[in-house]
């Protein structure tokens, strides 16, 4: 099995759980340079779902627990490989723990589709 493939199931369930949002789309890639790991990409239409990245990555670090976001969210393309806008939430799995997707899901969920 390839070291990554947890990782990679940890992001098929957070994308699994926001493919219900209208708008929202997810991919699952490995940046071309810095870590080659995969990160969980989540664009949406702001005309919809009317909150920056830069917004949720703020509300996800307000709940409980605090969850960090890559710090390219909301921001412009980065210079390891990351996709940028202020449309964009990236989201880094390879650090997590067993459960903790489901955690980030739910709560990335809330704050995308809070009024």
């Amino acid at each position: 099995m390839p070291p990554w493939k947890p990782s990679t199931a940890a992001a098929e369930r957070i994308a699994g759980q926001l493919k219900s949002i209208p708008t929202v789309q997810t991919q699952i890639f490995i940046p071309p340079v810095a870590n080659h790991v995969p990160h969980l990409l989540v664009t949406y239409d702001q005309s919809r779902v009317k909150i920056t990245g830069v917004k949720v990555m703020e509300k996800m670090r307000q709940g409980t627990p605090r969850i960090e976001l890559n710090p390219g969210t909301g921001g412009p393309p980065a210079s390891a490989g990351l996709p940028g806008g202020s449309n964009t939430i990236v989201v880094g799995v390879w650090m997590m723990q067993p459960g903790e997707d489901l955690v980030v899901a739910k709560r990335l969920r809330e704050v995308l589709q809070a009024p």
